[in-house]
């Protein structure tokens, strides 16, 4: 893995959120149900938000204590991993993937606030942690209605 300081971190969450900005609109492309539409719509339009937020902080605001082999580090280094889905046809899989993701999101930004040496950057970053948090919370909302309520 490569070298995980403030800088990197910052241009690696950035691109997440762009990542998952697309995934969405994507997703909000191709969803039926305008619920579900909707949903992908609001969610593609808060990842751009926060790609603005990250874009605001400064990488020397960031204290990095980080270590690649650390296991209570594992969130924080699969948010910066790729995390690819195959296909946004299938609703379900979309519905799994953001669940996943959103949630490895909150608990890097939290990790994340952790490092953050002033109290701007550290609440931005809990921000941004409580969005993911919301994020998750409407996904399973959506996934309970329409896959779980099929079966």
């Amino acid at each position: 893995m490569e070298k995980l300081d403030s800088k990197t971190i910052i241009e690696k969450a950035i691109e997440k959120e762009i990542e998952a900005q697309q995934i969405y609109q994507k997703s909000s492309d191709a969803a039926q149900d305008k619920s579900v539409k909707q949903l992908f719509q609001d969610l593609a339009s808060e990842e751009k938000v926060h790609k603005e937020k990250l874009l605001e902080l400064d990488a020397n605001s960031l204290k990095v204590e980080i270590t690649a082999d650390k296991q209570d580090n594992a969130s924080f280094i699969d948010f910066l991993t790729d995390q690819q889905i195959e296909s946004v046809d299938n609703i379900q899989d979309v519905l799994i993937f953001a669940m996943k993701r959103e949630r490895i999101a909150e608990k890097f930004y939290l990790k994340t606030a952790e490092m953050a040496m002033d109290t701007e950057t550290k609440k931005i970053l809990l921000w941004l942690a409580e969005e993911e948090k919301k994020h998750l919370e409407r996904i399973e909302s959506i996934y309970d209605t329409f896959i779980q309520g099929e079966n």
